[in-house]
């Protein structure tokens, strides 16, 4: 049971020292959900180390969390080999999504972890693979689906960031629990959570991802200036709601890309917008836009437009295939 010492002694050690730490207590039916994509990462260890040390490693960190949150189920969520992500990499035309990556070695024991966490039949965990979208957007949804106080969200990547939920810090194991009605909160680990962390990316961009958001903006003078998280954050500091946070976003970029804002708008939260809809529609993230605004159709349209994009590829792939069944 070291590891569990461990993950508490980290968790006391990184908690503010002048006020008692708030953690969930155990509920039935809250549901720790788990990134397998970077648990397969993060558990391999390195060239010496045994397949079975990195599978202990993992089922390590999730026991970890599952007590420190409260959670009395674990769902393990990983993107499938063959998954086509969410059609982003359709969507991307600014810098192609994910562009960056250039598929370099992984961890010796990444593939037997991942070949464990797919045919997993045990109890510790159950498996989510999907298919149609990313591991990020299936979190996403089943933190919906589950409701308030019942998703525990165990991820590295920021993305999901900008959900409610009971955040689990994955090194230091803080706890933050991001109220449904919160828009901006600062979380014990000191990072951004709510949606305002969604519309700051819209701005900054990922650049894990090689997403752009928006290259530039223009600033009160007429000239065009660099656009940063911190610049991100000041743009950002006075909103309080969706409405200010989309007004801001809309407004810089009509400022950078005049009559071509919607579509670039559009790509870029349909990018970054984590799917909690059943079937990862690329339109989901028009729930955060305030449905009042005048510029909604615009948007609407220009989702519209990339959705019509996959619809073709899907089209021409089907037709490529059919040509090489009959040759």
């Amino acid at each position: 049971m070291d590891w569990l010492k461990d993950a508490v002694a980290a968790a006391a050690a990184a908690a503010p020292q002048d006020k008692a730490e708030e953690r969930p207590t155990m509920v039935s039916g809250r549901t720790l959900l788990v990134d397998g994509d970077y648990l397969a990462y993060y558990a391999a260890g390195n060239d010496d180390t045994d397949p079975g040390r990195a599978r202990q490693n993992a089922l390590e960190k999730l026991e970890a969390f599952k007590a420190l949150s409260g959670s009395d189920k674990v769902v393990m969520h990983l993107t499938a080999s063959e998954s086509n992500k969410g059609w982003r990499f359709i969507a991307g035309t600014v810098k192609p999504y994910q562009g960056q990556r250039d598929g370099g070695r992984k961890p010796k024991n990444w593939r037997s972890l991942r070949d464990w966490m797919e045919t997993y039949k045990g109890d510790a965990f159950k498996v989510k693979t999907w298919t149609d979208r990313e591991a990020d957007d299936g979190m996403a949804y089943h933190s919906q689906v589950l409701g308030p106080g019942l998703a525990v969200i165990a991820t590295a990547d920021k993305d999901m960031r900008m959900f409610p939920g009971i955040h689990i810090d994955w090194k230091t194991y803080d706890i933050t629990v991001v109220d449904p009605r919160e828009y901006r909160i600062v979380g014990a680990n000191g990072k951004l959570y709510g949606h305002c962390w969604f519309w700051q990316q819209m701005l900054q961009g990922d650049t894990a991802d090689n997403i752009p958001g928006l290259p530039k903006y223009v600033k009160p003078n007429g000239k065009l200036g660099p656009l940063g998280e911190k610049t991100a954050e000041k743009l950002l500091a006075d909103t309080e709601c969706d409405a200010g946070g989309f007004r801001v976003v809309r407004e810089l970029y009509q400022g950078f890309y005049e009559d071509e804002w919607a579509d670039r708008m559009a790509e870029q939260a349909v990018l970054l917008w984590m799917r909690q809809d059943k079937v990862a529609s690329l339109h989901d993230w028009l729930t955060v836009v305030p449905p009042e605004a005048d510029t909604y159709p615009e948007l609407e349209a220009a989702t519209d437009r990339i959705a019509e994009a996959v619809r073709r590829h899907v089209e021409e792939v089907a037709a490529l295939e059919q040509t090489a069944q009959r040759s």
